[in-house]
This record gives structure tokens, C-alpha cells and sequence, in this order.
């Protein structure tokens, strides 16, 4: 208890000290003059990348530019969301989108990850290899940079289908770079490093990632920073920090 009220007054701190007009935060609704900059030097293809950018983090809740991307197309899409009573699962939860989901009307949110002793809210255990619900359990699903961690990522969206119900919906992100996929099966976790950047990414994945989604069923919508208009990240910046997070897939089953 004291904890978040600890925390909601920084909020609060940090919505007076970076208010301004130049930019938009869809999650905790803060009107910003900058967000934070992301700082790293990651390996792409065996060759280390400056990934630096200036305006990536809102200071207020800590949202990152591809969760600002997701929530400012749900909101864009209010048919997906509201209207009706449903039932979400939201894998490898962040804390500023779970009090987010809190204050929609109707909606019911299940918190699943892999390890949810990390977390300090309820969260279930979920292995998306085998995800322990019924088939047809939820209306929706939400899963941000978690499929590049999966081996099998492919058994993963067909879990993924199965316990979706007929006319569910998934949003799905993670890092996309160029059209097709770069894997080198067997690497070790130097290797995915020097590879991938990070140790647990088993891939780059391209955006012929769709075909894996079409492969187990579902309807594929490809969504950018194009065709989601707003001010929820610098747009006059080309970094591969933000390159990386320009696309988001709705699922349909």
C-alpha cells in the first residue's frame, strides 16, 4: 500500500516536471515537453549498432515507444477493446499497462508469465509451449517482445490460437528488422550476443514473421507507425532502436 502511494505521487512529480505539448503518453495520459533517452550499443548481425535515442521513455510511467504504439492503435480501435464484456490474457505484463487494463470498463485481465515470482502483482504461470487454460478461453491477448525468446516461437502461436475463441483477437510486438528472418540455430548465449545483441533473443525476426502467424490460422493485419498516426514518440528520428518497433500485427482468429 504505501508502496504505491510512493509511486503514484512520483507520477505525479514527474507529469509536473516534463509537462508540456510536444508529445503524448496514451498509457498514463501525460501531456510531455521530451521523453527519456534510450542508451545501448547491441550487436545486429554480428556488428555492434548505436542503438541511442534521444526521446524513448515517457517519465512519467515508464512506457517504452512500442507499448505507446499498441495502446495508441487500441485506442484507434475502440471496437476491439470496449463495448462489451472480456476476457484478456496479457503474457509478460508491465506494470504501467496492467493499471492501464484496470480502468477499462468490463474487461477482465489474466497477468502470465513464465516466471511470475518477479512481479508484485498476481501473475500466473504461462508456458506458451504449453499454455495450461482450455482451448477457446480468452477474447483477446496482448504480447510484447516475447516470441524472439522462444525457440520454438512457432508451437508458441499455435498455442496462442488454440486458446483464443473464434473471433478473438491478439496484438503482438517484437523487434522487426528488414523482410526476412536471420537465425543460426545451435548458437550459444556469446553467440546469440554477438548474433543478436542480447543472450536470450533466438532471432531477428522479419516481417515474413507473418507467415508464421498465417501458418497457424489467424487473419494477419500489419500495422506501422504509418498508418497509426500520433505524437507517442519522436517522429523526426530514424534510429534502429525505433526502427525496430515500427511494426505491430493484429491477429484474428
Amino acid at each position: 500500500m504505501i508502496g504505491e502511494l510512493r509511486s503514484r505521487v512520483g507520477r505525479q512529480w514527474r507529469k509536473i516536471r516534463y509537462s508540456g505539448e510536444k508529445y503524448f503518453c496514451p498509457i498514463c495520459e501525460s501531456r510531455l515537453n521530451s521523453f527519456k533517452p534510450f542508451v545501448g550499443t547491441y550487436n545486429l548481425y554480428g556488428k555492434p549498432v548505436d542503438h541511442f535515442t534521444r526521446h524513448a521513455e515517457c517519465p512519467v510511467c515508464q512506457s517504452q515507444i512500442r507499448h505507446r504504439f499498441l495502446i495508441t492503435y487500441l485506442k484507434s480501435r475502440p471496437e476491439l477493446l470496449f463495448g462489451r464484456k472480456r476476457k484478456l490474457l496479457h503474457l509478460a505484463p508491465e506494470d504501467f499497462l496492467r493499471r492501464f487494463w484496470l480502468k477499462i470498463p468490463d474487461l477482465e485481465v489474466v497477468f502470465g508469465d513464465f516466471r511470475p515470482e518477479r512481479y508484485s502483482f498476481k501473475v500466473e504461470h504461462v508456458n506458451l509451449l504449453k499454455v495450461n487454460f482450455p482451448d477457446a478461453s480468452f477474447d483477446a491477448l496482448v504480447c510484447n517482445h516475447v516470441l524472439e525468446h522462444i525457440v520454438e516461437d512457432e508451437k508458441a502461436i499455435s498455442e496462442i490460437y488454440r486458446i483464443l475463441k473464434p473471433g478473438a483477437w491478439a496484438l503482438i510486438t517484437l523487434p522487426i528488422y528488414g523482410e526476412k528472418t536471420y537465425e543460426k540455430p545451435g548458437l550459444d548465449a556469446n553467440g546469440r550476443i554477438f548474433e543478436y545483441g542480447i543472450h536470450d533473443h533466438m532471432r531477428l525476426n522479419g516481417l515474413d514473421v507473418v507467415q508464421k502467424f498465417e501458418n497457424a490460422g489467424f487473419k494477419v493485419t500489419t500495422e506501422s507507425f504509418d498508418s497509426v498516426p500520433g505524437n507517442y514518440f519522436e517522429r523526426s528520428e530514424n534510429t534502429p532502436h525505433i526502427q525496430s518497433d515500427r511494426y505491430l500485427f493484429l491477429l484474428q482468429k
